[in-house]
């Protein structure tokens, strides 16, 4: 269907859109260009440059799958962060609606509604007000807009902004997406009277000029516990290459004990302060890129803070400073979390630097619970750096901690060198391809698997773990082509081309295993204190898969290849928190014991509040899982700690029934609904959920027959129950939209 600009200024009774019925009201955006900042990036929505006008072109999907990311008259963002679109009306109206449409349903994994979505306006297009908005840590909010249950199939839902009565020339939206925003209208529907002038403190939102962002609505600091603070920036291409100072302003009794803005130090900052005891810090800056990671710095509040706390930032441009924003701010705590003993627990993609830079971070990390200190080994450095980072290793690993070396083999080869023929298919006519050659086993390729080995032992890692995408899910499509591939192939005996790639991906890790083996145990001999083993996986590597067609997870599990690597990146709605527990259980069961780590995202994919970051660990380790990796490090903060810490001190007291156990296969609970755990015996870590209903619901659960046993619930140690040969049942009550994690030991 078409919508044209006659359709809306005709009185008519009504328009049906996507079950919604509209008023009869004009569009006032219908037509006008729309400004984004920062710009869409997603290449199949961005199709012949028409971003501009897809969203109030009246024109809405005609898709029968809803998939608006193929639409080139839609418009998307892959993993934008913070993102803000505005339209000019032309002069002052009277608005009464503001509507658009956002994809959602995850019918893949990180394809989702934005965690919020304000509505802003303003009279002059630089200073503008929130007038309505929409976020998933409101509770209540996703009855309010009617927001679908996503459940794995895509739909497009209408967020309604209705009895808005106010007069503006200009109307924005800012939403923070997941992995992939998708939209394809925006409506600004004219209001009944002359509307009210809006009122209330000016917001950061800007389409024309700088903004900086913070990665949640409220964010948070804890007491006496350093903690990264992210902060990302929207940068419009006319800024870019200029000058400019941010201010930021923090409450009395906030610490920023290091860090950086801009490339800035803290310590090279600019700090004053305020006559009312506030901490003013300016940067001087030179703008260069748009980044969801402009800044992160470390704080911490060693006093309590007012209940309408606030930070407070500014821009100043030759000389002119702009209006102080707010964002609010909250202080919250961590108890001390005892760490587990075999877990895996830390920040999996997470730079030393960022390590090192943390105020006491090898305290902060015993204080969390963490077992683990990642680094990208061959980002070591030179000299001065390296020696720092090594000595810094080696204390970490006196502390107790284990190494994880995170790498890409093969990909630092072929960034290395690009321009060498020989790494790539070698196609008729002398051309070669652009992918990597899987039969390619010359100069180069001894090299890497070496340098790979050689960094993985230096560092002391007792993990290393490999990101190896090259060439997409299909695998290499060249070899049929390929000279060499040929003469591997009739050389092989393989009966087919599937099974000679399949033989090459075994040989690639079979070579890579054995050199970083050799590699651990030699330096082992040199330095006792190094560990003697090493525990090998890749991204993404999963049992009964071959990955990329050319990985056999199957022929290397276990000796050569340790574990699993599921990876399912996603904002942490209910459905996935159930889609990622069910992927690692799929996972576990096929495996000889718990031997998953899979790869979840503290916030790249869309931020969540910290309790949806506890239920969807304990999915993880109440389905199988040995520990988690994490990408990307840019978003990690207190909340997001807050909640790693819970789900660690739970893991920690069921950690031997999750090594030692096996995913749950005779428990049951009534009415029936969401069930993970882990069994051991006659031990159990049940974890039931209530991810959806908005009211709790008690629930009983039935044990198959065993001994006596005690049911405490996992993170308090409160019992709940105790269990007799004869009566192996017990009623429990599940918290609305949540998990209650249960330690069942026979007694």
């Amino acid at each position: 269907m078409v919508w044209t600009a006659g359709m809306f200024r005709l009185s008519i009774l009504g328009v049906l859109v996507c079950g919604c019925m509209l008023e009869a009201a004009e569009n006032l955006a219908l037509g006008h260009a729309v400004v984004f900042a920062p710009k869409p990036n997603y290449r199949l929505t961005r199709k012949g440059d028409t971003d501009a006008m897809d969203l109030t072109d009246g024109r809405l999907t005609g898709r029968d799958d809803k998939a608006l990311w193929f639409e080139s008259r839609c418009v998307g963002y892959s993993y934008p962060g913070l993102a803000n679109l505005a339209v000019d009306l032309g002069e002052a109206k009277s608005i009464g609606t503001v509507e658009i449409r956002f994809q959602g349903g995850s019918p893949q994994a990180g394809i989702s509604t934005p965690g919020w979505i304000d509505v802003v306006v303003s009279q002059d297009g630089a200073t503008y007000r929130k007038i309505a908005g929409y976020s998933r840590w409101n509770p209540g909010d996703d009855t309010r807009f009617k927001v679908p249950a996503e459940k794995g199939k895509a739909w497009v839902h209408p967020f309604r902004f209705a009895n808005l009565n106010v007069r503006a020339r200009y109307v924005g939206i800012s939403f923070y997406g997941a992995g992939m925003a998708v939209m394809d209208e925006l409506r600004v529907l004219k209001g009944k009277g002359p509307g009210r002038l809006p009122t209330g403190p000016a917001v950061a939102f800007r389409v024309t000029a700088p903004q900086l962002y913070f990665h949640k609505p409220v964010i948070e600091v804890l007491e006496n516990l350093s903690t990264p603070l992210p902060i990302g920036l929207i940068l419009p291409d006319p800024w870019k290459e200029s000058k400019a100072a941010v201010e930021l302003d923090f409450p009395p009794g906030i610490v920023v004990g290091a860090g950086q803005l801009g490339g800035v130090p803290v310590a090279d900052a600019t700090l004053v302060t305020t006559a009312d005891g506030r901490k003013r810090y300016r940067f001087d800056v030179t703008l260069t890129q748009a980044r969801k990671s402009w800044g992160r710095l470390y704080w911490e509040a060693r006093e309590a803070l007012e209940p309408d706390a606030v930070v407070k930032t500014r821009w100043i441009r030759n000389g002119h400073p702009g209006p102080w924003v707010s964002q609010s701010v909250r202080r919250s705590s961590i108890p001390p979390t005892p760490a587990p003993k075999e877990l895996l627990t830390g920040m999996g993609w997470w730079s030393l630097n960022q390590t090192r830079m943390w105020p006491d971070a090898l305290q902060v990390f015993h204080h969390l619970g963490f077992t683990t200190v990642p680094v990208f080994a061959h980002w070591l450095g030179q000299d001065a750096e390296r020696r720092a980072n090594l000595d810094f290793l080696a204390k970490a690993r006196a502390a107790g901690f284990r190494i994880v070396n995170v790498d890409s083999p093969l990909h630092r080869m072929l960034s290395k060198h690009r321009n060498e023929a020989e790494l790539y298919a070698q196609l008729p006519g002398g051309k070669h391809g652009t992918k990597f050659c899987p039969s390619y086993r010359g100069r180069f390729y001894a090299e890497e698997i070496q340098r790979v080995a050689r960094e993985t032992a230096v560092v002391g890692a007792s993990y290393l773990t490999c990101d190896i995408e090259l060439w997409g899910w299909a695998g290499p499509k060249d070899c049929e082509k390929c000279s060499r591939c040929q003469a591997s192939y009739a050389a092989s005996g393989a009966p087919d081309w599937a099974e000679w790639r399949r033989r090459q991906g075994q040989e690639m890790w079979r070579d890579l295993d054995g050199a970083v083996r050799a590699a651990i145990a030699q330096a082992h001999e040199r330095d006792p204190a190094l560990p003697r083993h090493i525990d090998m996986g890749g991204y993404n590597f999963r049992p009964g898969e071959v990955y990329q067609n050319i990985w056999p997870f199957d022929r290397l599990y276990p000796t050569r290849m340790n574990c699993s690597q599921v990876s399912t990146y996603t904002p942490l709605h209910p459905y996935h928190l159930a889609l990622i527990g069910d992927r690692v259980r799929h996972d576990a069961l096929a495996l000889k014991r718990s031997d998953v780590l899979p790869w979840l995202t503290p916030g790249d994919a869309g931020t969540f509040p910290a309790d949806a970051f506890t239920f969807v660990l304990l999915e993880c380790f109440a389905n199988g899982a040995r520990g988690t990796y994490f990408w990307s490090g840019r978003v990690w903060d207190a909340e997001t700690l807050r909640g790693y810490a819970r789900a660690i001190r739970v893991a920690a007291a069921a950690e031997d029934i999750i090594l030692k156990g096996k995913p749950i296969t005779k428990v049951t609970r009534s009415p029936s609904g969401r069930l993970s755990g882990m069994r051991r015996e006659d031990d159990f870590f049940l974890l039931p959920a209530n991810y959806v209903s908005p009211v709790a619901r008690d629930v009983v659960i039935t044990l198959p027959p065993g001994p006596g046993a005690v049911v405490h619930q996992a993170e308090t140690g409160v019992v709940l129950a105790r269990l007799t040969p004869r009566q192996r049942t017990c009623r429990i009550s599940i918290p609305a939209g949540a998990a209650l994690p249960l330690l069942i030991r026979e007694e």
